[in-house]
């Protein structure tokens, strides 16, 4: 009895409230952890904590979110369609955000989630736009899953193609000795760009506004 009141004495209210309010599952993970010490004892309380907290992160990093994003009236950028569910689709083209690397652990989730995008859909797709700015990582698994993507959706009669990292995408097919030159070709500077060529407007000495500002506002804004 003595122990269980110190611990309340100890406890700070305020921090469970803002876990619950940003996020739950540290609140969930911050009262396995104090219910385990009054459990256990406090190293092995902590030893659980940490076990958790890594099958959180693994978690995350194998199933990130696949975001379908989608113009908003009188916002700059790309937004979650989530935010915005009577925000209006541009026809046959499906515009896809995969919030995290692509390899080996995650590949298959990211297939799956990009078939079920394209299966939520109420026009056919003609071509999917998958955005590369949150890809910080490739492998050659995830190259291998792109080309098998590729055949796949063109055997559906929809073209991939990818924005954004441009650079660093033609490095990583160098790095792993891709030979699929179709898919480098298909690979536009920002989403603004893959948007404006599917309306088939000519990008090549274009003076409008910043690409970068305007992809960089749907993604600080849209998520």
């Amino acid at each position: 009895m003595v122990l269980l009141f110190a611990s309340w004495s100890l406890l700070d209210l305020q921090v469970f409230r803002r876990y619950h309010q940003v996020e739950r599952g540290a609140l969930v993970l911050g009262a396995i952890t104090m219910l385990g010490v009054l459990a256990f004892g406090g190293i092995k309380a902590i030893m659980l904590a940490v076990t958790l907290v890594l099958l959180m992160f693994i978690r995350r990093v194998t199933r990130p979110a696949c975001e379908e994003l989608v113009n908003v009236s009188g916002r700059p950028g790309l937004y979650n369609r989530l935010f915005f569910p009577e925000a209006t689709t541009i026809d046959g083209l499906l515009l896809l955000r995969f919030g995290g690397p692509l390899v080996f652990f995650n590949a298959s989730h990211f297939r799956s989630e990009l078939q079920r995008a394209i299966a939520r859909q109420k026009a056919p797709v003609e071509r999917v736009v998958r955005d590369l700015i949150p890809m910080t990582s490739l492998d050659i698994t995830g190259i291998d899953t792109l080309e098998r993507l590729d055949a796949e959706l063109a055997a559906q009669n929809i073209t991939l193609t990818l924005a954004g990292r441009q650079i660093e995408f033609e490095r990583w097919l160098e790095a792993t000795g891709h030979p699929d030159q179709s898919i480098r070709q298909r690979v536009y500077p920002t989403m603004r760009q893959a948007i404006r060529q599917w309306h088939g407007r000519d990008e090549m000495g274009t003076a409008d506004e910043p690409e970068a500002d305007g992809d960089s506002q749907g993604l600080s804004d849209g998520k």
